[in-house]
């Protein structure tokens, strides 16, 4: 996926993939406060992606049927993957 510019900044729709076999991310789901990335990279690499991911951490998300919506005031520079805490709502 890409950023698209929006009224509101850029935003960017990603698919949810659940850890272990977990259920599928909903619209009804909760998304919690905790966002990570992988320790095993670089320090360079982990360096760089720090204030994008802190960015997006914090930034509006919108959960739909196993994809994440985020609006930022502006793209990132770099490209980062980040693991999302989501409990599973009411169907």
């Amino acid at each position: 996926s890409s950023w698209t510019p929006a009224d509101n900044g850029f935003t960017q729709t990603v698919a949810l993939t659940a850890a272990d076999g977990g259920p599928a991310v909903t619209a009804s789901s909760t998304l919690l406060p905790v966002t990570g990335m992988d320790n095993t990279l670089p320090a360079a690499t982990k360096n760089a992606m720090r204030v994008p991911a802190r960015k997006i951490g914090a930034a509006a998300k919108t959960l739909g049927a196993g994809v994440m919506t985020v609006t930022l005031d502006e793209a990132p520079a770099v490209d980062v993957e980040l693991y999302f805490a989501i409990k599973q709502g009411v169907n």
